[in-house]
């Protein structure tokens, strides 16, 4: 059994996307349920990290942000507050792409870490490793106004995993229509 917890973070306002991203049907179902269909398989805890009660629907826990209005960084906060292991995994709802096998490889966290980002030709703060024993020092910087994820190195150990040998779209995230359009137009 994993020991590890699943949050979705799904509390985004979708401006660029113009409806919720988590909702819009992709390949015949919400973009979200990719993910949960996927992830059950893992028997982790699967935690929805959302304001909106459209989620309830899905049948998981979802919890809502203590603070508004922070960017992901306030639903980091909000999973590691409800968490009950030290490694928490935070996926967001915009990539139906995610394999169970990169979720296990980032939740070995081999250097133990603060925080694990994977590093696929680029820093991804999602999906990632957030550790229980962090929460304290999230709300101050919360507080203090901070927002930016990958300023995160600059507060806590953070172990970049080289995942460049898993499939590219374990890192792709959907912000625009047009970006599922276009994935549509080059892989049918």
């Amino acid at each position: 059994m994993p020991n590890y917890s699943i949050f979705i973070l799904s509390g985004g306002k979708s401006t660029r996307m113009k409806e919720d991203k988590s909702l819009m049907l992709f390949e015949g179902k919400p973009m979200i349920q990719h993910l949960i269909d996927r992830f059950k398989k893992l028997n982790s805890e699967i935690v929805i990290i959302s304001n909106k009660n459209s989620h309830l629907n899905f049948g998981l826990t979802v919890i809502k942000d203590n603070y508004k209005n922070c960017g992901p960084i306030g639903g980091i906060e909000a999973g590691l507050a409800y968490s009950q292991t030290n490694n928490n995994i935070f996926i967001t709802c915009d990539n139906p792409f995610i394999e169970c096998q990169l979720i296990n490889y980032i939740s070995t966290n081999p250097e133990s870490s603060d925080i694990v980002f994977s590093n696929y030709n680029q820093l991804h703060p999602f999906p990632g490793l957030y550790t229980k024993d962090i929460h304290l020092k999230i709300k101050t910087l919360i507080s203090e106004g901070f927002r930016k994820m990958t300023d995160l190195k600059m507060h806590f150990n953070v172990y970049e995993m080289d995942c460049k040998h898993f499939n590219k779209n374990n890192f792709i995230n959907f912000n625009y229509p047009e970006d599922i359009k276009k994935w549509h137009e080059n892989n049918t």
